[in-house]
C-alpha cells in the first residue's frame, strides 16, 4: 500500500508475504513451487501435489478461496507422537522398566529388536496441515524381558496399545487417545491401563518478519499421569519439537494399581506457542506469545534436561515462559 511504511517501488513483498515480479503485466507473485497470476486468481503451472488431491483443480489458488484463503506451500506435514515410559530398571517392586538412564528425547527403540523397546505404550499420527487430512496413524506396543539366565530370558511380556477413541483432525482441531494394558509385571498381572489423551489446535498463523510460515499450536496432554510421558511433533525430515513432558505422580510400590485404576483425567502438560517453519518445511524454531524466540536446539534442550523420574516434572508453556513443575 503506497505511503504505508514502505514505498510501493521499494517493497518487493506483498500478497500473503510473497515476492512480486513486476516484469509481468499485473505483477506475478512468486511462490515457492510455482507462480501466481493475480489477474485471474490462478497459478500458471500445475500443483506438484496434484495427484494427491484429485478433487481440486491443479491450477486453483487456495481451493478457489481467492480473497480470504491462504495458500499453504509444500508438504505441510507434521507427525504427532506420544510415548509413555518408565525411566527405571525396575519399579513398584516387580515391574520391568525402560532403564534408569532413559531420558526425554531419547531415540525411540521400535525398529530393531522388539525386546529392546524403551517405552510402555505409544502412538503417532501423521497430519497434512493443508487439508486437515490424517495421512497415517500408528500404535506402538512394547516388550519387556525379565530374569536373564544363560539360557535366555525366563519371562517376556508384551504391552499392547490401542486407540480408545477415533483420532480426529478437523479444521485444525486434533484429538487422540492411546491406551495400553501395561503387562510389565514379572507374573503378568495387569493392574489397570495406561491412558494418554492429546487435545490441541494447530493452525496457520501468518508469516514471520523474514517471510517464513508460522503455525500456532495450543492444547494439553492429560490422562493417567503415570508413568512418565513425552509428547512431541516431528517434521518431514524427522526433527523433533517438544510439546510437553511429565513425570510419574507416584513412586510408591503400589503405584500402578493406585494410579491406573481410576478415571484418567489428570493434567500432564499444557502448551501454547508458535512454530516457525523453514522454506524447506522443516522446523526453524519456536516463539512464545510475548515474542521470546528459541532456536529448535534451544527449545528442545529445555525438555531434554528435565528429570523423567521426578514427580515434580511437568511442563506448561505460557505466554512468557516454560514452567517445568506443572501440577
Amino acid at each position: 500500500m503506497p505511503g504505508r511504511c514502505y514505498s510501493a517501488e521499494d517493497y518487493r513483498y506483498g500478497f500473503q508475504g510473497q515476492e512480486t515480479d513486476d516484469e509481468w503485466l499485473g505483477g506475478a507473485i512468486s511462490y515457492k513451487y510455482r507462480v501466481h497470476d493475480p489477474r485471474i486468481g490462478r497459478f500458471l503451472s500445475i500443483d506438484p501435489l496434484a495427484p494427491d488431491y484429485p478433487h481440486n483443480s491443479p491450477y486453483a489458488f487456495s481451493e478457489n478461496r481467492v480473497i480470504d484463503g491462504i495458500e499453504l506451500e509444500g508438504l505441510e506435514v507434521v507427525t504427532v507422537h506420544s510415548f509413555s515410559f518408565a525411566p527405571f530398571d525396575t519399579f513398584a517392586i516387580a515391574y520391568g522398566g525402560d532403564k534408569d538412564n532413559r531420558c526425554y528425547g531419547d531415540r525411540i527403540c521400535k525398529d530393531k529388536d522388539k525386546w529392546e523397546t524403551n517405552y510402555r505404550i505409544g502412538g503417532s499420527v501423521i497430519l497434512d496441515l493443508e487439508t486437515d487430512k490424517i495421512i497415517e496413524r500408528k500404535l506402538h506396543h512394547s516388550y519387556t524381558n525379565f530374569l536373564k539366565t544363560e539360557d535366555g530370558y525366563i519371562l517376556q511380556t508384551e504391552s499392547e496399545a490401542e486407540w480408545q477413541e477415533d483420532v480426529v483432525f478437523d479444521n485444525g482441531a486434533f484429538f487422540m487417545q492411546v491406551q495400553g494394558n501395561n503387562d510389565g509385571m514379572t507374573w503378568g498381572w495387569n493392574p489397570g491401563y495406561i491412558d494418554v489423551k492429546i487435545d490441541m489446535q494447530i493452525k496457520f498463523d501468518g508469516y514471520s518478519s523474514d517471510g517464513l510460515r508460522v503455525f500456532n499450536i495450543q492444547g494439553e496432554v492429560y490422562g493417567d499421569r503415570y508413568p512418565s510421558n513425552e509428547t512431541y511433533i516431528s517434521d518431514i525430515s524427522g526433527n523433533k519439537l517438544f510439546l510437553g513432558v511429565s513425570g510419574p505422580d507416584a513412586l510408591h510400590p503400589f503405584a500402578p494399581g493406585t494410579e491406573l485404576l481410576i478415571t484418567a483425567f489428570e493434567d500432564m502438560s499444557r502448551f501454547n506457542f508458535n512454530v516457525v517453519f523453514n522454506e524447506d518445511d522443516t522446523f526453524k524454531g519456536v516463539s512464545l506469545m510475548n515474542g521470546t524466540y528459541f532456536s529448535l536446539k534451544e527449545w528442545n534442550a529445555i525438555f531434554y534436561n528435565l528429570n523423567p523420574q521426578s514427580k515434580e516434572t511437568g511442563t506448561n508453556v505460557t505466554n512468557s515462559e516454560v514452567e517445568t513443575d506443572y501440577k
